[in-house]
């Protein structure tokens, strides 16, 4: 209540939201990198073109230049992995289903007391 006594609606404003951030790259370079790979290596893919970029003196890394051709739609993204890559629980083995209470799963325990 005392910066809105001090200085009305505008202090209490987040004066952060209206900053360009300092790791922010200035336009002109974004621009440069473009046309840079608009005009002579069209059609290349990003890993090729970055190592040049990088041997003409850029200093960004691999994913910023992907991620910059990709905003201005000169390359397209990759495709989303298939289900078969998406993470599974692992199977329990026998022997491995214990309940806190010391009895184990019927199925899978029916052979302990053989052995």
């Amino acid at each position: 209540m005392i910066k809105y006594g001090e200085g009305g609606l505008e202090a209490l404003m987040d004066k952060r939201l209206t900053q360009a951030s300092h790791r922010c790259a200035p336009v002109d370079e974004v621009m440069q990198l473009t046309e840079q790979y608009r005009g002579h290596y069209s059609g290349w893919d990003v890993k090729h073109f970055h190592t040049w970029y990088r041997k003409d003196a850029g200093i960004r890394s691999y994913s910023w230049v992907k991620n910059r051709l990709q905003e201005a739609g000169l390359i397209k993204r990759a495709k989303k992995r298939g289900a078969h890559r998406r993470s599974r629980e692992r199977s329990p083995l026998i022997r491995m289903m214990i309940h806190q209470d010391g009895s184990c799963l019927v199925l899978r325990c029916a052979g302990m007391d053989q052995r």
